[in-house]
This record gives structure tokens, sequence and C-alpha cells, in this order.
């Protein structure tokens, strides 16, 4: 594409998005401000089918149970109303939310896609809120009127945000219809001191309005003050709205609800009751309610068309209004209980006739799920008679047990929800390896019983310990006796207890006394009483003449993975010598098992009987080992004129006679000889070799490093050796000094960017050793090729790049269009 057209499509792309923005904002100016259109009220609004005059009050903040003081709440006036008057245990705000939204929900049937509290028509969710139908509207078309009270508001229909007053708790405040209507403005009004204004126009029914809403002040309502000032509050503002002259002349119902439970007591269920003349008394409902049900009884009463599926789909609650006929309704005190399994509890279900109803009503129990057997006495009640309905169970769980009263063909419900506790039992595992001067981890469970749960310990050395995890260093050795108590919310108590054993951290060993003790040789014994710390350690002896060991001969038996009994046989003694020995182990520290003795057996004096003698060839490594094959010559001495021979045994095989020197290959050996004549002298004493051989370097495996986007490095590698075992490892990092890392098998390394190199070097008991170098490249950098933003670099330069190229053309464009036309 030539430049010119390149800078045609650039303009026509700009013009383009200039047009959709135009439009845009054409259609957002238009809308729901064309439903701004008049209101026209009947001279007489119609009946509602079970009240004519609805007053709603929105608390804040708090679950059921936060309030009601026979489930943990602390609000005595609220649980009084609740047992005189409706109350829904199952009433939540879903799928609402928090604030803004159940205010919405409560109003407009809707969130409108809202999940904050944002002001009113200022985003997209709120601009949808500005544009819909609420409540208002449908009341209005059926020529009812409407009043909304605002404690600490300043204006009509809505002021800014000040001492006690929020916009958020202002519903009426975010339907463009209301606002940009003077009219409906004018019915959005400051309550006043005390609710004065409310309370005015509840002095008579004409000044009344059909459905009237009252928020409180941010203390009021509980949402930055405790649940005392929001009780109070009510405890004066309910008795004088159910004393006012409409409320004791006019079927007028009272619905208070909070808008969420904030995780409170008894989430997500929150407080809400039907009062009034038109609500029945003392009435509790289980049944799953939310804040579309308020709006759907709204319009259920006063035959109000749906605002959207929200509203249209819930349940309305008309089950806490009373009727015309003569009726009755069931209230249980308390309608919640909680016991033990194999336990009981006691509710009391009373009897409040209504309209005239007289007769007596027969009462059945049904648990759901199955599980607890309720028992109702007397079973059959009339006038305001109350049943004691005793609840047992075995079975640990949540259950609703429905009460149902009968009287011919009206039947009415109570639901009592119980909470049979399971039979608390504790218990905890003591940590598998324990060990002296090093934290120990204990984890307590408890199962059954009722949360929360308190842990005390009793860690068996005078030490007491509370929580649920808990760590105790032990300053010895030892056998423990660990007590766990648990306490729960039910008053239940139940115990564990276990013995723990607290080893050292260093291996354990015990010097044993020698046997097999001749001239110049003799078998040492140790034993390994346990590892301490480490998984496998190196076990071995010294020997020497100074009672301290000062100046002793060190012999390494090898690796043990296992407490036990080992034993090594030392020759080349000296006769009629006495030794002085101990049995050693090292692993997570060196311990010695202490010092014993024992004395050679002296040589008889010389007999001219035959000897011989033994040379041993080979390259010599450490603690006694060989690193490559050993030759072992024999030579035979005797007087004369006698020649004499050899017999040796190696290992486990059969006598021979020496004819050449022997080649000991990798293993450990035992060579035993005598020399003998042909004379009548006695054979030459047997003489003991031990010679041990491990040519071969240890077997290690290091892992291939990737490339690292962080400075922490795991190295990790693999050893083995079948030889003399395992001695250590060692780790060196690009060319320095190798670290001794013990028997450990990996290690993090710490490295700055760059390319590093680092090799691991295993060392086995004879001294061979293997060492393996790698690589690796640390590039924590996340703009570098590998790195999480590897892109980014490139992609802003072409960015870059396109912008520059768009401004040229737009430069050239306009340049081209101040030149003038050539004659």
């Amino acid at each position: 594409m030539e430049g010119g057209g390149l800078e045609h499509m650039v303009i026509s792309v700009a013009a383009c998005a200039v047009a959709v923005l135009v439009g845009l904002s054409a259609f957002a100016v238009s809308g729901r401000s064309e439903h701004a259109s008049p209101m026209f009220l009947l001279a007489t609004p119609p009946g509602g089918t079970y009240f004519d005059f609805v007053v709603s009050i929105l608390m804040e903040n708090h679950g059921i149970c936060d309030i009601l003081t026979y489930c943990g709440g602390s609000a005595p006036f609220e649980t009084q109303l609740a047992n005189a008057s409706g109350l829904a245990t199952n009433y939540s705000p879903s799928p609402c939310g928090k604030s803004l939204l159940d205010y919405l929900c409560l109003t407009g049937a809707s969130t409108f896609g809202c999940t904050e509290n944002p002001n009113p028509n200022s985003d997209a969710c709120t601009r949808l809120a500005w544009q819909s139908p609420n409540i208002v509207d449908r009341l209005v078309d059926a020529g009812l009127t409407w009043k909304a009270y605002m404690e600490n508001m300043t204006s009509d229909c809505g002021s800014p945000a000040g001492t006690g007053y929020v916009i958020r708790h202002n519903p009426f405040a975010y339907y463009g219809d209301i606002v940009a209507n003077a009219t409906r403005c004018a019915r959005v009004v400051p309550a006043g001191i005390d609710d004065s204004a409310l309370l005015d126009d509840l002095g008579s029914a004409s000044s009344a309005s059909n459905y009237m809403w009252l928020t409180p002040n941010v203390c009021n309502d509980m949402d930055i003050c405790p649940v005392a000032a929001g009780d109070a509050y009510l405890s004066t503002l309910v008795p004088k709205i159910l004393g006012s002259t409409v409320f004791t002349t006019e079927r007028a119902a009272l619905f208070i609800t909070f808008d969420e439970a904030a995780n409170g007591r008894g989430t997500p269920a929150i407080y809400t009751v039907c009062s009034g003349p038109a609500a029945k008394l003392g009435y509790t409902s289980s049944v799953s309610y939310n804040h579309f049900s308020h709006l759907s009884t709204v319009e259920a009463n006063w035959n109000l068309p749906p605002l959207n599926a929200n509203d249209s789909g819930a349940r309305n609650m008309s089950e806490f209004f009373v009727g015309s006929p003569p009726d009755f309704s069931l209230s249980a005190s308390p309608w919640s209980l909680s016991f033990i399994a194999g336990g009981s509890a006691m509710s009391n279900v009373s009897l409040q006739p209504q309209h005239g109803f007289q007769g007596a009503v027969t009462l059945d129990a049904t648990s759901n799920p199955a599980g607890v057997t309720a028992v109702c006495s007397p079973s059959v009640i009339s006038g305001g008679e109350t049943s004691a309905c005793s609840m047992t169970s075995s079975a640990a769980g949540s259950f609703d047990v429905s009460i149902s009263g009968t009287a011919g063909a009206t039947v009415n419900h109570v639901t009592i929800h119980v909470q049979v506790i399971g039979v608390l039992s504790a218990g905890f595992t003591p940590p598998s390896r324990s060990f002296a001067d090093e934290p120990v981890n204990f984890v307590g469970s408890a199962s059954g019983g009722l949360s929360p749960y308190d842990y005390s310990w009793q860690l068996g050395d005078q030490s007491t310990m509370t929580g649920d995890r808990v760590s105790h260093v032990y300053s010895s050795e030892g056998v423990y006796r660990v007590n766990l108590t648990i306490h729960d919310a039910s008053g239940q108590i139940a115990t564990a207890s276990k013995d723990l054993t607290v080893a050292r951290s260093t291996p354990g060993v015990l010097t044993e006394a020698a046997t097999g003790v001749e001239d110049v040789r003799a078998t040492l014994h140790g034993d390994l009483r346990n590892l301490g710390e480490a998984t496998t350690v190196i076990v071995g002896f010294r020997y020497g003449l100074d009672p301290t060991l000062s100046g002793a001969t060190n012999w390494t038996m090898g690796p043990a993975n296992a407490a036990g009994a080992y034993a090594s046989l030392v020759t080349d003694l000296n006769p009629n010598t006495t030794y002085y020995f101990d049995a050693w182990a090292t692993g997570h520290g060196f311990t010695t098992g202490g010092i014993m003795s024992f004395t050679t057996i002296a040589l008889p004096k010389p007999t001219g009987t035959p000897g011989a003698t033994v040379g041993v060839e080979g390259t010599l490594g450490t603690n006694g080992w060989y690193i490559s094959d050993v030759t072992v010559a024999l030579t035979a001495s005797d007087s004369l004129p006698f020649v004499a021979w050899i017999h040796y045994v190696v290992d486990d095989g059969g006598w021979l006679n020496y004819t050449a020197p022997l080649t000991l290959h990798d293993g450990k050996h035992s060579l035993a000889y005598y020399a003998f004549d042909a004379s009548s002298s006695p054979p030459g004493r047997n003489q003991y070799l031990n010679v041990s051989v491990d040519t071969a370097p240890p077997v290690l495996s290091l892992e291939d490093p990737s490339r690292m986007t962080t400075s922490s490095f795991p190295v990790t590698w693999t050893g083995s050796d079948a030889g003399s075992g395992i001695a250590g490892y060692e780790i060196q990092v690009d060319g320095g000094p190798f670290q001794t890392v013990g028997f450990a098998t990996n290690v993090t390394l710490a490295l700055a960017d760059g390319v590093h190199t680092f090799a691991v070097r295993a060392t086995d008991v004879a001294g061979n050793k293997e060492t393996q170098t790698r690589s690796v490249s640390i590039d924590t950098n996340p703009f570098s090729p590998f790195g999480p933003l590897a892109g980014l670099p490139l992609f802003l330069l072409v960015l870059a790049l396109a912008i520059a190229i768009t401004v040229l053309l737009l430069r050239r464009r306009r340049k081209g269009k101040r030149t003038p036309t050539e004659p």
C-alpha cells in the first residue's frame, strides 16, 4: 500500500471511533429520563390482601444470632419483639451481597451488576439502575402512596454524605425517575429528630403512606455502632410505631430486617421480623426467604406487576400475615435447641388463637432429616395453652423438627431447629522421632463436640501449654507422659494421653568387652543403641596403649542405618600387652561408649618351630581400607636343615598350600596362615591378617539444572557405595572450596544473576571420591527472554514504532493541505 493509502486508512479509523463515541453518548443521554411522567393518584388507594400500610426498617451488618439472645446474641428488645411477632429464621440477603446491592435488591429486584458502593449514576451498574423501573413505579401506577425517611439527611431526595448519613443506604437516590421528578423527589425526606417525620405521618391514615421506608443513621442501624446501640434505638422507636394511630386502627405491618450478616453468628441468616396488627403473633418460620421475597410480598399484597424474574420467582412471605377467617398460629420458645447426642432438650410450643378461633389443636412432630424423636405433652392444646415438646436423639447432626397443629382442615406449623452435638473426643499423634534440646511439635484434634475448642497440654516435664498446635523443647532425654484436655462450647471435656520417648540428637553407643583375645589379636565389641537424629551413622573403634586413648589407632567399621551390636577383629597386637579401646559412632554429632581394656596372651618360649611372615602391597586409603588391589606375599622360615611350607585360608575357603603371592580384590578379607616343616616339630601358630579393599569410587547422580528465574536454586543428588559405604558429601560453587554437607542429598544455593558452575563430591569410607559438575544460568530479570515478561519490551518497541509512523503520516497530510495550488 502506498503512503497516501495508509494515511487515508488511519484517518478513516479515527473517524469511525469518533462516530461510535458520539453514538454511545447519545444513547446514554436517552433512556429512562423520558419515563419521568406525571404521577396520578387515585382518590381511594386499593386495599391490600394482607395489609394497607407497611413500614420497612433496614438495619446493618449482623447475623441472626448476633441479635437473638437464645442463640448467642445480645439484643434483648429485638429478641422480645421476635417472640411476640413473626420471625423468619432462614431469611438471607442472597444472592444480593452487601450494602448498596441489598438496598437495590429490596427496591429494584436487582443488583444491576454492582459489586461495590458507587455513587448514583456514576458507572455502568448505577447508570443501569438509573434507567430501570423500581417499586415506586409500581406503587404509583397502582394509585398507592409512598414515602422514604432518611435519618441525618439534610435535604429532600438526597444529599452528600455527612454525619450519620451515607447515600449508599438511600436506594431511592439511585433511580432517575425519582431524582429527576420533583414530585417524587419530595417524597424522600429527612426523618427528623427521633424520626419525628415518620411518627407524625403515622398519626393518621390520611397522612401515612401505604408504603413507608426508614433508613436509620449509621450508628442506629449498627453499621458502625455495637448491637446494644441499635437495640436501644429500636426499643424506643418500635413501641412508638406500634402505638401510633395507624398501627392501632388500621391493617398495618412493620417489617424489620438487616442488609447482610457480614459473617456474623448464624451467617447467612439475618434477623427478620413482621410485626403489627396485620402480622401473626408469636409465629416462627424456617422457610427460605431473601430480599426479593420482601419485594414479592409487597407486590402480592397490592397485586403489583413484578419488576423482573427475581421478584417474580421469589416466594412471598404471606404466611406471616393473618387473614379474615378464624385462624391460629404456633410459636416455639426457644425455636433453636442444642444438646449432646444421647441427651434431650425441651421447647415450649404455644397456641395463639386469631380472629375468634376456638377449638382444640392436635400437635404432631416430624424430623427432617429423620433422627430426632419429638414428643409433645399435652398433644392437644386449646385457647392460649402451651405444650412441652421434648427432643431426643443419639445421632449428631442438624435437624429441623416441624411441629404441626391441626384443627379440622386448618394446619399450621412451627419449626424448631435442633442441633445434636456429637460426643467430644480428643486425640493427638506424637512425633515418630523426638530429640532433647530440639523443638517437638504436637497437633491436637477434636471430633464431635461443638466449636470453639480449648486445648490444654501437660507435657510431662511440668510444662503446660494451650492451643491446638504447640511446640516444646525438652531439656533431657527420657519418656514423658503427655496429656491433652479439650473443652468445647457445649461444656464437654475429653482427654487423651500418650507416652513420648525423647532421645538424644547424637547417636547412642556402648562399649562392650573384647572377646577372642589371643597373643596378637582380639575382637572388639560395641552396641549402637540409637542413631539419634541421623538416619545413617558411621561406627568404629579406637584402641591403643594409653588409658586415655591418646594417639590411639582408629578403626572404622562403616555405615549403619539401624541400632544393633557390631564387632571387629583387630590384629598385629603385641603379646602380653594391655590395650585400651572404646566404641564410637558419628552422625548428628560424635559419641563414644566408654573405655574398656584387655590384655593379650604372652608368647610361649621359642621351640625351634617353623614360622611365617607376611608382606602386603597396595595403595592404602583411609580408615584402614586399600583403594587398589592388594598383593599378599607369605614367607616361611625354619631352622636348618629343614624347609618350611605355609598353609593359608582366605575368608571362608579351604586351607591351601602357599605357592605364589595372593591378589585380593574389593571386599573385606580375613587371611589365616601358619608354617610347618617335615620335622616332628609342631607347626607354627596360626597368624591372621584382615585386609579391606574398595577400589571403586561412589556412584553419584546429580540432577541436571534448568534455567532459573529466581536466585534461590535447589541442588539435588543421589549417591551410593557398594564397598566401604558413603562417608559424606561436599559441594563447591564457582571453583571455591568444597563445603561439607554430611549425609544430606540436597542443598539450596542463593546465587546472583549469571552462569554458575557447581560441583558435588561424594567420598566413601576408603577415601575414593566421585565428583559431578553442572552449570546453571540464573536470570531474575522478568524481561529477559525466559522471564515472565519476556515479550513486553518488544511489544512496547513495536507500539512506539506504530505511534511514530501514525504521527508522521498525519503531519504529512496536514503539510499537503497547506501547500498552494500551482498555476
